[in-house]
């Protein structure tokens, strides 16, 4: 009986570890997922591929005909990317005003 019991532990063990293992990737793929909608809308907000690329000029000039959503999705990945003070102020005021 003792061996039935230490071969149950064990698959118990084993079941619990997979459904860790399972838990992270799909923890992982819904990050994934997130950041991929997030660049979509902002790419497809400001009508570009190369984001990373485009100085804060540039940016600024795209945001004017934004919403409030596409505004703040704009400062998300700003924050999360290159985190360019001015360039948030300047999103931030943006926010503000079409309040």
């Amino acid at each position: 009986m003792e061996a039935t019991e230490e071969a149950t532990r064990q698959r118990l063990r084993i079941a619990h570890e997979a459904a860790e293992q399972t838990e992270k990737v799909l923890e992982q793929t819904e990050q994934a997922t997130r950041e991929a909608e997030l660049t979509t809308a902002v790419f497809g907000a400001l009508k570009t591929t190369h984001y990373d690329e485009l100085t804060v000029d540039e940016i600024s000039k795209r945001l004017d005909d934004l919403s409030t959503e596409e505004l703040r999705k704009v400062r998300e990945y700003e924050t999360r990317n290159m985190n360019r003070e001015t360039l948030i102020e300047q999103i931030d005021r943006k926010i503000r005003n079409n309040s």
